[in-house]
């Protein structure tokens, strides 16, 4: 329903560069992958984009990160 909702998992064992979920993730969930630190408290809403595995932040997100580490340094 396009909602953060905050879920414990137990990762297992290395693939490659990939990690196993061994518990408390089911094959049709989606997981925050990029911009976990603007999700507040469950059931925030949130927009889902589907990026490739191993792709980088989108710009926006970069510079949303970049701004909001300088500002935290003045």
């Amino acid at each position: 329903n396009n909602v953060a909702v905050r879920t414990d998992s137990v990762l297992g064992r290395k693939a490659g560069d990939l990690r196993v979920v061994d518990h408390g993730l089911a094959p049709n969930e989606l997981v925050s992958v990029h911009g976990v630190p603007k999700v507040f408290f469950a059931g925030m809403p949130v927009t889902p984009q589907e990026i490739s595995m191993g792709e980088s932040a989108p710009d926006a997100l970069r510079m949303a990160a970049n701004a909001a580490a300088t500002a935290d340094a003045s």
